[in-house]
């Protein structure tokens, strides 16, 4: 598979985000839909109104995007091995849950370090392009990961030893491949450290979709 060199695109800063009990979310005009990283349902809020469970069943769903004509969600199950799709309904309602890329399933494994050891993808942040592929923060494999939906592997960006937690498409073609990179996830030592990079590169594939 090809491989594209990174390039560091900011100095280092501070990476002081605490991950407990924060959603990630993706949004349309009037909908909102956030997976909070403590529990396993998905859950949307429209108009800034209403807040309600729209999807169960979930491993830590993570980053999440919306295709360009608004009618599908994709979302990152970060310690399920795989990446999920939904189809987004007029009314903001989720439905026809499906995978876009798995990689196995892992089962009821309670034990987070198991299923990573046990998972081909770790993906944290999303990002969507022009072909209707994805590119995923493959965190602890210290990567990031172009996936088409099917799963196959298009592409893939080596950041070793450094890990990436969030990807994004931008720049002014939105052919900018953005990842942040950290040496690891642990809240403790990141914020204690100055050690978090912004890194970039150049990809064939512009930025669709939201965000």
């Amino acid at each position: 598979m090809p491989t594209s060199p990174p390039t560091v695109s900011a100095t280092p800063m501070t990476w002081s985000s605490r991950r407990t009990g924060r959603p990630t979310s993706a949004s349309s005009a009037s909908t909102s839909w956030a997976g909070p990283i403590t529990s396993s349902p998905m859950s949307s809020r429209q108009h800034r109104r209403h807040l309600g469970v729209v999807a169960s069943g979930l491993s830590f769903p993570n980053g999440m995007v919306i295709t360009p004509d608004g009618k599908t969600l994709i979302v990152n199950e970060l310690f399920g091995n795989k990446i999920t799709a939904f189809d987004i309904g007029a009314d903001g309602k989720l439905a026809n849950k499906r995978d876009f890329a798995n990689f196995g399933e892992i089962g009821d494994e309670p034990d987070v370090a198991k299923r990573i050891e046990a998972a081909t993808i770790v993906p944290d942040g999303l990002a969507l392009d022009a072909e209707g592929a994805v590119w995923i923060a493959n965190t602890v494999n210290q990567n990031a990961t172009r996936i088409a939906e099917g799963g196959q592997i298009l592409d893939t960006v080596d950041t070793a030893p450094e890990g990436i937690f969030a990807v994004a498409l931008g720049g002014d073609d939105g052919k900018t491949l953005f990842l942040c990179a950290a040496p690891d996830w642990d809240e403790g030592a990141r914020s204690k450290a100055r050690e978090g990079r912004m890194l970039a590169t150049t990809v064939a594939v512009p930025h669709a979709g939201r965000p």
